[in-house]
Order: C-alpha cells, then structure tokens, then sequence
C-alpha cells in the first residue's frame, strides 16, 4: 500500500513539472523563432508545436528505456485525440478559429495519417519508424527553410540573445527527461498493481496531462486572433508525435496491435477526418467546436470501461 502512495506521489510531482517546464521550453523556443524571422504559419506548425510535444517526446524516450511499449503509444495516440477533438473543441467553442487557407493544415494531416495508415497494414516496426522521420524532416523542410531564408537574408541575430534562449531551453528539456521518467515509471507501476491497461490509462491521464501546454498556447492565440498559431499548433502537435516522436520509438521497438490500440487508432483517424470537415470553409464555428467536444465525452466514457 505504501508503494501505491510513492506511485501517486511520484505522478503528482511529475507532471506539473513536465508541464511547467515544458511551459518554460515553448517560451525560449518562440523567443528565439522570432528573432530568425521564421513566418508565424511555420513556427505554429513546427517550431511551436515540436516544442510543445516535448513532453510525449520524453514520456515516450522514458517508455522505450523501461519497455513500456503501451505508454509509448497510449501517450502519442491520446496526445492527437486530445489535440483535435478536445483542444480544437475548447478553443473553437468559446473563439471560433477562422484561418485564411487549409491547404497546409490539410497537407500536415495528410502527412500525419501516412504512418497510421501504413503501419495497420503493413506493422509499427523500424522501417515505419525511418519512413516517419523521412516524412517528418521533409514537410519541416518545406515549411521552415524556404519560407525563412529570404527573411533571415534581411535580419540582424542578436546572437547574445539567442544564445541566451537556447541555454533555457536546454535547462528545460533536462527538467523534462528526469521528470518524464519519474512519471512513466509509476504509471506503469499503478496499472500493473491494479491490472489496468497502460496504453488506456496513458491515453487518458497522461495524454491529456501533456497536451497541456498546447492548451495553453492555443488559447493565448486565441484571445489575440492569431488563429494560425493556435491551429498551427495543435495540428502540428499530431504531426510531430506521429512522425517525429513515434518514429524515433519505432526504430528501437515494434508495437504489436491489440484491441485497445486498433480503438485509438480508429479513433486519431476519426478525429482527423472531422478536423478536415470542419476545416472545409477555413473555420471552425462555435458549434463544431462543441460537436468535437462531444465526441472527446464519447471516446472519454469508452476509453474508461476499457481500464
């Protein structure tokens, strides 16, 4: 019982820190996306988004060191869920998100079904994991390098300044890694004394734990209008735990599917294809935001009976 205690504990000390450092990570990060010019489409879909993934990125690094393969996927997979329909619902029901042009956000889906796709036919093994890294390093590509050269020609670095940015960000990330493990390690120990199911319990607690701070982010883009960095964000939140994040977790594991992952699966490409709907008049209105909310309560009550 004792032990149970030290779980519990050690769950609510490790994820306000990942969420609060992960919080400190995201502001040196857009610090220092500002001052390299970089266009704020981009720096919603990647920069801002990779650094609010930081912390399924090591909750999932902390899984793969302790084979939690369950973790692994529970948390990226329920992060996307999380992404879409309960943080594209929040935002969306209480601003409405009006954006100028969804081919971007519609290619970044697109690039983030690839993997699920694939890997259900075919198997999350290494070679689904290489195949997402190459897809992910190739759309940041597209969206980073090229909108930003012309702008970083013309634009003075303070290099102090950014110099300056990096070293908190690094602190950050290093808050991050110890705190992730603390986590992982006793979700994994709670499901195992009460014979619950790692992969459901990650993709509910955890997932939405972690999604915080695109939470967060979305919503001080909202109440300023900058719609592209609050969509920007969450969409590109999923892509970067598909791609980037399930992709590094692939080359070193290979997940076998079971129910409870062939439902959260089914469940991301759900949440992506009513993303794509909602996005087909450049908006999510209010009430597609609350429809969204509505499905996350569904998937919430289904998730908990499979515990």
């Amino acid at each position: 019982m004792e032990n149970i205690f030290l779980y519990i504990l050690g769950l609510c000390i490790g994820i306000p820190i990942i969420i609060k450092s992960g919080d400190y990570a995201v502001e040196a990060g857009k610090s220092y996306s500002k001052i390299t010019g970089i266009s704020t489409t981009a720096i919603g879909a990647i920069i801002i988004a990779t650094l609010t993934s930081l912390p399924e990125l090591f909750v999932s690094l902390s899984s793969i060191t302790v084979s939690a393969y369950g973790i692994l996927f529970g948390n990226i997979i329920g992060s996307n869920i999380a992404d879409i329909l309960l943080l594209c619902g929040i935002t969306g029901a209480i601003f409405g998100v009006k954006i100028k042009n969804n081919k971007k956000y519609l290619e970044i889906i697109v690039f983030s079904t690839i993997p699920i796709i694939y890997g259900s036919i075919f198997g999350f093994d290494s070679t689904l994991g290489w195949l997402s890294l190459i897809l992910f390093f190739f759309l940041s590509r597209d969206l980073l390098v090229d909108e930003s050269r012309e702008r970083m020609r013309n634009r003075k670095i303070k290099e102090k300044y950014a110099i300056h940015e990096l070293g908190k960000l690094l602190v950050s990330i290093i808050i991050l890694l110890i705190s992730s493990e603390i986590v992982v390690i006793s979700l994994q120990k709670i499901s195992d004394i009460f014979g619950l199911s790692d992969m459901i319990l990650s993709s509910l607690l955890l997932a939405v734990s972690t999604s915080l701070p695109e939470l967060s982010i979305s919503y001080s883009a909202g109440k300023k209008r900058e719609y592209d960095i609050l969509l920007g964000n969450l969409v590109g939140s999923c892509f970067v735990n598909t791609n980037l994040i399930l992709g590094m977790g692939l080359i070193a594991s290979r997940l076998i599917l079971n129910f409870p992952a062939v439902f959260l699966l089914l469940t991301n490409l759900f949440s992506y294809l009513v993303l794509i709907l909602a996005l087909a008049d450049n908006r999510i209105e209010r009430f597609e935001g609350i429809i969204f909310l509505f499905f996350y309560a569904f998937y919430f009550l289904i998730s908990i009976t499979m515990l």
